[in-house]
C-alpha cells in the first residue's frame, strides 16, 4: 500500500471502535503513528504505531492537559460520537446535553487544543458529521442530527481560521454504517430484530457502508491527494441523500 503517512503523527478520537477504529488501522498501514482516543478501554489494534489514550473528549480540561504532552500533530480525525434513538418528543435536556457535549462541544475544543500543534502546509483535519446534518433522515435522532449540523459550521470556521497556515479542515457525512454505535442506538430504541436491516434495504445501494469504506474516504481527505480541498463536506451515503 502507498505510504502516504510515513513518519506522520495522527490523532483519532473515537478510535476504539467503528469508523474511528478503521481510520486508525488504515493510517497505521500507511505509515503513521496514531494516538487513538476513546472513552472506553481499547482492544483489537496491536501495533507499536498505535498509542491508545483513554479520555472523554467531553472533558475539555482533560483534553487540554493531554494536548500539552504532544510536540506536534500532522493529522486529526474527530470520529467520536454519541447517538440515541427515541421519539423526538421524548428527548430530554440531559440527553441533548450529553450528545452535544461529545459531538459538538468536545469536537470543537479538541481542534482548539491541537490547532497550535498542527503542522503548517501539510496539517489536515477531518470531522465526522452525518448525512442527517443535511436531511431529516431519522427524527428519532434529532439531537444527534442537530449536533452534526453544527459540526459543518465548526468545520467551515476552522477551515477559514487555519487556511493561512496551509492547514486544511474538512468534514465527512457518512450514511448508514455498520458500527457498534448504530447497532446500540437501535437496541436502545427497542427496535425488533431486522429493523436495522430494513433501513439498510432502503438505501439506493441497498446496503450499509462498512467502517473501512468510510475510512478510505476520510483518509483521502486527510492526505495530500486532497491538497486543494478545505472547508468542504463529502457525502458518502450510498445515495441515501443525493444533493
Amino acid at each position: 500500500m502507498k505510504q502516504r503517512f510515513a513518519d506522520r503523527i495522527a490523532v483519532v478520537t473515537g478510535g476504539g471502535s467503528g469508523i474511528g477504529k478503521a481510520v486508525v488501522a488504515q493510517l497505521i498501514e500507511e505509515g503513521a503513528t496514531v494516538y487513538s482516543l476513546d472513552v472506553h478501554e481499547q482492544q483489537g489494534i496491536v501495533s507499536p504505531q498505535c498509542i491508545p489514550v483513554r479520555i472523554d473528549i467531553a472533558d475539555v480540561q482533560a483534553v487540554k492537559d493531554w494536548a500539552v504532552t504532544l510536540d506536534r500533530v500532522d493529522h486529526l480525525v474527530n470520529a467520536a460520537g454519541v447517538i440515541r434513538s427515541r421519539p423526538i418528543e421524548r428527548i430530554t435536556e440531559e440527553e441533548w446535553d450529553t450528545v452535544f457535549g461529545v459531538n459538538t462541544r468536545g469536537l470543537f475544543f479538541v481542534i482548539q487544543a491541537l490547532a497550535p500543534l498542527l503542522t503548517p502546509q501539510t496539517g489536515s483535519v477531518v470531522n465526522v458529521s452525518s448525512v442527517g446534518a443535511i436531511s431529516a433522515v431519522n427524527t428519532d435522532a434529532a439531537d444527534y442530527h442537530a449536533s452534526k449540523t453544527a459540526v459543518l459550521s465548526i468545520t467551515r470556521s476552522w477551515a477559514r481560521a487555519l487556511a493561512q497556515s496551509g492547514i486544511r479542515v474538512n468534514s465527512m457525512l457518512p450514511g448508514l454504517t455498520e458500527t457498534p454505535l448504530l447497532r446500540g442506538a437501535y437496541v436502545s430504541k427497542g427496535a425488533g430484530d431486522g429493523a436495522l436491516e430494513e433501513q439498510y434495504a432502503g438505501v439506493p445501494l441497498q446496503r450499509a457502508a462498512t467502517p473501512e469504506e468510510i475510512s478510505r474516504s476520510i483518509v483521502f481527505m486527510l492526505s495530500s491527494d486532497a491538497a486543494y480541498m478545505t472547508g468542504a463536506s463529502m457525502n458518502v451515503s450510498g445515495g441515501a441523500v443525493i444533493v
